[in-house]
């Protein structure tokens, strides 16, 4: 009976240990997604969180200075983590996704879909899917967090409201 219940415990403290550290791995990088496992968890996350969508290239200097720099910074990390749906679209891939019925390769969403000419770019994602962006090229840390908390606090919204003409009640001339 006592092997057993030393036993037990050893499972279950080895069980605590093995998920504090898979915890704690998950909290030192971003945890991207692909463009449509991100689509899905847009589609499927109640939270209002935006998607934001960083399009790359494995050849890109500069995009690995970003994931050196900025996206190694636990503040981007964690931020990014809480409050978007983070997606890679890699620009120069010949992946196929399977996107809302249609298959695309991730080259092809890249340059089409976001127009991409150049990389890095950057572009956010309403919870209904609107494109907010695009945001390119290289971002300090410093610039990256303000813009990734500006979209965070829908300060476009904002922005769009200054920019609508008003409405004018028409009148009838008699």
């Amino acid at each position: 009976m006592t092997v057993i219940i030393i036993a037990t415990l050893v499972s279950l403290l080895s069980i605590s240990v093995f998920a504090e550290k898979k915890a704690g791995a998950e909290s030192t990088k971003i945890n991207w997604l692909s463009f449509d496992k991100g689509l899905a968890a847009l589609e499927a996350d109640s939270s209002g969180k935006h998607m934001f969508v960083d399009i790359t290239a494995s050849w890109c200097g500069w995009c690995k200075k970003m994931d050196r720099e900025a996206f190694s910074d636990s503040a981007v990390i964690s931020f990014v983590n809480q409050n978007f749906i983070p997606v890679k679209v890699w620009g120069d891939s010949d992946n196929i996704l399977e996107i809302e019925g249609s298959r695309v390769s991730e080259k092809n969403l890249a340059k089409g879909e976001f127009n991409a000419s150049g990389y890095p770019c950057f572009y956010f994602l309403t919870p209904e899917k609107a494109k907010v962006g695009p945001l390119r090229g290289y971002q300090k840390t410093d610039r990256m967090m303000e813009a990734l908390d500006w979209v965070h606090a829908k300060e476009y919204e904002k922005q769009l409201k200054e920019t609508q003409v008003p409405k004018v009640e028409q009148t009838e001339n008699k």
